[in-house]
């Protein structure tokens, strides 16, 4: 193994873990401190604050890290160009976000703070930081921002607030000291020996902008849409579910960072389908023994960790574990379709995932809540993911299914059935450690 790819990974993991145990702290403490329906108004303002930022960024940030990952002379003047274009889009659309709150009326001083996190958000540079060898920079910026929201989070539940402006305020403080450290990062690299214009980044982001756009918006509808059609009390319930999935996730997050670049590198290179071959294992081998263990222990496991209250979320859980699995694979085939710039063939795979998400999600909510929501997801991602098999195969890159998922299968078998045996000890924590055991 590459010293540069042990250098990532050890970085990654480290802080990753880090990462998501603080940030899991703060979904556990927000959630007994608001309850169902307050966490559910908490995330929908979360939720629309993070979707103005998506907005912003356009998919300026993906296309600056690609360029940056293939030609590393140029790697700070993509950076910089990406920060001056995500800055410029910020600052519009906010603009336009301020009336609209003002008129509609709702917790405007809330939404108005969520809203806020847009312009710290331009400073992200996850997949910029990989592309430059930095990744471990950025993984301590993360760290040290949710070490600063925590302790807010910690203070305001130790006073006894259950007002969503306080949390709010914590959120956009700690997004403000990672925009900080990145801001200060790059301002001390010197010049960066090329200007790329900002504004010929944002054309050249054009149709990877909607890419990227639809990639999130398939996760980002529904809190929101839950919250409008159904009440804060199912949008409270699916949030708590997918705090929980997404910190089972975290190993995937983590190599789908590690892998990102390798991919760009490796279709350059000619050689897509054995590194496609190699990272659908490893996160398959990631994913599925998690999604088997959490399928079985999903109802105790939310009561257990945010409060009786949220055992109803059980199949929103199990459905989420689903979509996670789903992701693993459908990124994997996504990222190399991007990485050997068939953009066509990258977008319309996404925009026909978000189209079908969007319309299961209307209809399955009104019969069954946070659950309708979460299963709308995996049939969309479920349906999209053979479109982009058929597109990388069309291009000459295919993959064996048994050679690649096999001995996965094998290891959520064995992990859901440890968790099963277990299931007579009537504790949970016991079933998720026994898991964990047979899964190492």
């Amino acid at each position: 193994m590459p010293d540069l790819v042990k250098r990532t990974l050890l970085a990654l993991a480290g802080g990753t873990a880090l990462q998501k145990v603080l940030l899991f702290g703060v979904s556990v403490l927000l959630a007994r401190a608001l309850g169902v329906a307050g966490l559910g108004n908490y995330a929908f303002g979360v939720q629309v604050g993070l979707l103005l930022a998506l907005f912003a960024e356009a998919g300026i940030k993906v296309v600056a890290a690609r360029e940056a990952a293939a030609r590393p002379g140029e790697a700070l003047a993509w950076v910089r160009a990406s920060l001056r274009a995500r800055l410029l889009l910020s600052a519009l659309f906010f603009g336009l976000f301020v009336p609209g709150v003002l008129l509609a009326g709702w917790k405007p001083a809330f939404l108005l703070v969520c809203g806020g996190v847009v312009f710290p958000s331009a400073f992200d540079m996850k997949g910029l930081a990989d592309a430059m060898g930095k990744a471990s920079l950025e993984v301590l910026w993360e760290g040290a921002a949710l070490l600063v929201q925590l302790a807010l989070v910690v203070l305001l539940c130790l006073g006894g607030t259950a007002d969503l402006l306080p949390f709010a305020l914590a959120w956009l403080a700690g997004r403000s000291a990672y925009a900080l450290l990145a801001f200060f990062w790059i301002a001390r690299q010197g010049p960066a020996g090329k200007r790329i214009p900002a504004a010929g980044l944002l054309k050249s982001g054009g149709l990877i902008s909607a890419a990227v756009f639809l990639n999130t918006l398939v996760r980002s509808l529904d809190v929101i849409l839950l919250k409008l059609m159904a009440g804060p009390y199912p949008a409270g319930l699916y949030a708590a579910a997918r705090k929980l999935a997404a910190a089972a996730e975290a190993p995937l997050a983590l190599l789908g960072r590690l892998f990102r670049p390798h991919l760009d590198r490796a279709a350059a290179a000619g050689d897509r389908e054995a590194t496609l071959e190699r990272v659908l294992r490893s996160q398959a081998f990631l994913v599925l023994p998690v999604a088997a263990g959490g399928w079985l222990t999903a109802g105790p496991l939310l009561a257990g960790l945010f409060g009786a209250g949220f055992a109803g979320a059980d199949w929103t859980l199990k459905w989420l574990l689903v979509v996670m699995a789903l992701t693993g694979v459908g990124s994997a085939f996504g990222n190399t379709l991007f990485a050997s710039r068939k953009h066509f063939y990258y977008v319309f795979p996404l925009g026909f995932a978000t189209l079908l998400n969007l319309g299961l999600t209307l209809a399955l909510i009104p019969r069954w809540g946070s659950a309708g929501a979460a299963l709308a997801t995996a049939l969309s991602l479920a349906l999209s993911i053979p479109l982009s098999v058929f597109f990388l195969a069309r291009e000459g890159c295919k993959v064996s299914p048994g050679k690649v998922f096999a001995r996965p299968l094998l290891a959520a078998a064995a992990v859901g059935g440890t968790v099963w045996a277990f299931r007579l000890g009537g504790n949970v924590f016991l079933q998720v450690g026994a898991g964990a055991l047979a899964w190492a």
